[in-house]
């Protein structure tokens, strides 16, 4: 964790000076930039300084809305943050906003997702992450949220299905140490246990 919390602070740290020699950096630089600030807020403690975190997160995500191409990001990246700070209407309502200027989006089905899952609207956050399924570009992140809201909610066989999945894509790609202990629990969940 404090690795990532370095790497944070390095991008955080380099855009200042970027900022004053560029005066309009592209869409790119301000997600990175909004993205190591929210990321970096999740590893503060201190209510007040994540807070600090999460407000300039929000603005450079604000940012992107300016750049016609990256305003469906900068809606993201807005429910994003919400999201972390626990507002799941105003989340919804950033990631209901991308929806509607990019409907074929695939990230914006898995958000949704995540939202309605997280205000227990589970239903409603299966039928976003099915059309995310029903998308050309399959996600392991799909399989492993339906995998682990079947188990719960006790529907075994359904968790089982869907925890194979998640492996088997799981075992074409290259993963990080940090996986492990979720590749282990959907072993468990493959296994029926």
């Amino acid at each position: 964790m404090y690795f990532r919390h370095q790497q944070y602070e390095r991008i955080i740290k380099s855009a200042e000076p970027f900022l004053r020699k560029y005066s309009k950096p592209d869409a790119d630089f301000f997600k990175i930039l909004a993205l190591a600030y929210d990321q970096s807020a999740l590893l503060i403690k201190n209510k007040k300084q994540r807070a600090k975190r999460q407000e300039k997160a929000r603005a450079n995500f604000r940012v992107m809305l300016q750049y016609p191409s990256s305003s469906v990001g900068g809606y993201h990246g807005l429910g994003l943050v919400a999201l972390h700070q626990g507002h799941l209407n105003k989340a919804l309502r950033f990631y209901t906003k991308a929806y509607q200027i990019d409907s074929q989006n695939s990230f914006t089905f898995i958000s949704l997702g995540n939202v309605y899952k997280a205000m227990g609207k589970y239903e409603e956050a299966m039928k976003w992450y099915r059309k995310y399924l029903t998308h050309p570009e399959i996600s392991l992140t799909a399989f492993i949220n339906i995998a682990l809201m079947y188990d719960q909610r006790g529907k075994r066989a359904f968790a089982r299905r869907y925890a194979k999945k998640a492996l088997k894509i799981m075992g074409k790609k290259k993963q990080d140490k940090g996986s492990e202990a979720l590749k282990e629990r959907l072993k468990k969940l493959a296994l029926g246990y």
